[in-house]
């Protein structure tokens, strides 16, 4: 079954052999998984992991794909629905997942996700000097996290931070993987100004850098629709994809709220993130998620 499962996750996805082996060995269950089999060969799969929401239990769903010989046949909406279905029997009370590409959102809005966080992503080049810190381990990493969560975030554990190199500092946390030239961090927390220090103290010369967007769930689910390309305007160059809640909106430069301004500074963007899916009513919407696996 591994085997099977690693073949298709592979076809769809790219990833090395050592990284799917690292994956299946420290992260995966056969509890949290679901996959449709023909002619005993899986078609359509998905995974995920446990997470918490101020109590409320929550699948985080990653990696969902179908071979590229079965595309085209509803598997995935199908996966989709009986995955939704194992959870509530359960008993999650929501679903959340990170759409590997952009036009992606608007088939999980057809399952019934919306958007529900941002995420601010940053470059940053090697400073002149490094910033203290130290590599600690998941349990203490989860500890920690929980002063700089702010209100209503998604609280990630366990396998969650398996495949995650996790350091913290005086006054901030990181969670990343690195290559050889740079540091890829699915999570800064605290104080972002430290990036390139960072980079010192680790050294490497470069690194791309997710922090906390601003709270779009807001306890609405109808608040964040995107609304589609909006031409470019003012001091930047570049069209984004806006939100319907303009009055929230703001260029990280200049400042202005209008809805067609280019979110981003320099080298800074905000961007859409997390989807999510209530399971149970009571389920409040995330402000925050942070530890995907991408």
């Amino acid at each position: 079954m591994i085997a099977d499962l690693k073949a298709l996750w592979q076809e769809a996805f790219g990833d090395s052999e050592s990284w799917l082996d690292s994956f299946f060995v420290n992260c995966f269950s056969e509890n949290r998984h679901h996959a449709i089999w023909e002619d005993k060969k899986p078609v359509s799969a998905l995974y995920w992991f446990d997470c918490e929401l101020n109590g409320h239990k929550l699948a985080y769903i990653y990696a969902v794909a179908t071979g590229k010989n079965c595309r085209g046949r509803g598997l995935a909406t199908r996966l989709m629905g009986e995955t939704h279905q194992i959870l509530k029997e359960k008993g999650y009370a929501g679903a959340i997942l990170v759409p590997g590409e952009g036009e992606l959102f608007g088939f999980y809005e057809k399952l019934g996700y919306r958007t529900a966080t941002t995420v601010r992503e940053f470059t940053a080049t090697m400073g002149d000097t490094p910033v203290p810190l130290r590599k600690i381990d998941a349990e203490s990493y989860v500890n920690l996290r929980k002063q700089y969560l702010p209100q209503n975030a998604v609280e990630q554990a366990g396998e969650s931070l398996a495949l995650l190199e996790l350091y913290a500092g005086e006054d901030f946390l990181l969670a990343a993987n690195t290559s050889p030239n740079t540091l890829y961090v699915q999570e800064l927390l605290g104080n972002t100004e430290v990036a390139p220090k960072i980079l010192n103290a680790l050294d490497l010369p470069q690194g791309n850098f997710r922090t906390p967007g601003i709270n779009v769930g807001g306890g609405a689910l109808d608040a964040p629709q995107i609304t589609g390309e909006i031409p470019p305007k003012n001091c930047h160059s570049e069209p984004v994809r806006t939100l319907a809640w303009e009055s929230q909106v703001q260029c990280l430069d200049c400042h202005t709220s209008d809805i067609g301004h280019w979110f981003a500074m320099t080298n800074k963007r905000e961007r859409l993130f997390a989807m999510f899916l209530p399971l149970q009513e009571t389920c409040p919407v995330p402000a925050y998620f942070g530890l995907a696996l991408d």
